[in-house]
């Protein structure tokens, strides 16, 4: 960006502080793009989420930790679903060989990131169990039938 990386960093700053870390819904449902791990987890409530700073940067272990790691692990995903008040976590940040993957009791991942993509479909006025989540899952392009001499 040359003589414009001040003006550049300003506004890249000024959208990353604009991004939503997470969403969690009136019927229980966590999304993120992941969930922290085991050894951070007690630094997180929903009042850490509703009253941090707007400074991205002074946030910047949790919010690191929140977006980078990976613990799946269900002693991590039922202390953090219990201090988020959520039934089910549901995060991306994972490559997944089928477009989705459940690695524990409270986690669902979704990739959509090429042909095996996936993505869920579900109503914010009701509650859902983590299968009852896992039943909505849909390929973001499913694999079309073959066409035969018959078809033709």
């Amino acid at each position: 960006y040359k003589e414009y990386y001040e003006k550049a960093r300003a506004e890249l700053d000024r959208f990353l502080e604009s991004l939503l870390l997470a969403v969690r819904t009136e019927n229980r449902l966590f999304l993120s793009h992941s969930s922290p791990d085991r050894h951070t987890v007690e630094h997180f409530d929903l009042d850490w989420f509703r009253n941090r700073t707007s400074d991205f940067y002074e946030d910047g272990d949790m919010v690191y930790n929140l977006l980078w790691s990976r613990d799946y692990q269900d002693e991590a995903a039922e202390e953090f679903a219990r201090r988020m008040d959520a039934e089910v976590l549901i995060v991306g940040h994972t490559a997944c060989k089928n477009g989705f993957s459940i690695p524990s009791k409270r986690h669902l991942i979704i990739d959509s990131k090429d042909d095996r993509g996936c993505f869920l479909t579900l109503r914010l006025d009701r509650p859902y169990t983590h299968n009852e989540i896992g039943k909505t899952i849909r390929r973001i392009d499913p694999p079309r039938k073959k066409k035969t001499r018959s078809d033709s």
